[in-house]
């Protein structure tokens, strides 16, 4: 992953004086987009990328049976009943 990328991203936010939790969140979710597409830049890659990401993370709600998705706290509710 390339390191510029991030810090570019956390200085535009320490710029525009966003909460450190909200700088963390963001890069976080850089980070999964990255790796869930192999390491490829995101300048590399476009709507078909975001798409198949965002379907990925839907498909894995489903999968799990999530009650519940609370992306700020980083957590997935996952039901226990049948």
């Amino acid at each position: 992953m390339e390191a510029k990328l991030l810090d570019d991203v956390r200085n535009v936010i320490r710029r525009r004086h966003y909460s450190i939790r909200t700088e963390q969140t963001y890069v976080s979710w850089i980070k999964r987009y990255i790796l869930y597409h192999h390491m490829r830049h995101p300048r590399e890659m476009g709507k078909n990328e975001i798409e198949a990401f965002l379907t990925h993370l839907a498909a894995d709600c489903v999968r799990l049976r999530v009650k519940d998705c609370d992306f700020e706290m980083h957590q997935i509710v996952v039901r226990d009943d049948k």
